[in-house]
């Protein structure tokens, strides 16, 4: 008897003092946004001065800040890094006409959806979720450092295309920026 009391004792004392997964929780602090295309595995960001039309993304770099972390042995997809203000909604706008019903300045937010590291797990720019646990290299990078926003229909005609990302976060802080000039073709 009094062995299993040792033994339990033991036991609970072992099992309190391990260290599960790694809490952490962070801030997006900036955007910067660049052109990308989608014709490999997974987006890439584009140079060129073209792009098809049917492989366009806009690449959001977002500048995570760690705010807190707890101690623990790992990160654990289930439960990753939480943002403590997050995009509360996301817009895009192109200074050209995209077509009829969405003349120069209109949202273009019906036809992009953001890209989390998986074709499986996307989310619309109305209700923004970014996210690195579906990545590859989610125990490397568990915060996401960017954001691809996937173009999903074509605009009417090719065109040379500046869109301007508005982003805010849940606490009203705004990030507005625009990419450079790219030709975008059918």
């Amino acid at each position: 008897m009094f062995k299993s009391v040792i033994f339990l004792g033991i036991l609970i004392t072992v099992m309190l003092s391990c260290e599960g997964d790694i809490s952490l929780d962070y801030k997006f602090t900036d955007l910067a946004v660049e052109n990308a295309e989608n014709t490999g595995e997974a987006p890439i960001v584009n140079t060129l001065d073209s792009i098809p039309a049917a492989a366009y993304v806009i690449r959001m770099n977002l500048f995570p800040e760690e705010v807190s972390r707890s101690r623990g042995r790992y990160f654990d997809t289930e439960t990753p890094p939480r943002n403590t203000n997050r995009p509360d909604s996301i817009n895009v706008f192109a200074n050209i006409d995209f077509n009829l019903e969405h003349p120069a300045g209109a949202s273009l937010n019906e036809y992009f959806v953001i890209f989390n590291h998986s074709y499986l797990n996307t989310s619309t720019l109305d209700d923004p979720y970014i996210t690195n646990q579906f990545s590859h290299l989610f125990y490397e990078e568990p915060m996401p450092n960017y954001a691809d926003l996937l173009l999903m229909e074509l605009p009417d005609e090719s065109g040379d295309f500046e869109f301007t990302v508005y982003m805010e976060l849940a606490d009203g802080t705004a990030f507005s920026k625009t990419t450079n000039l790219i030709r975008i073709y059918k």
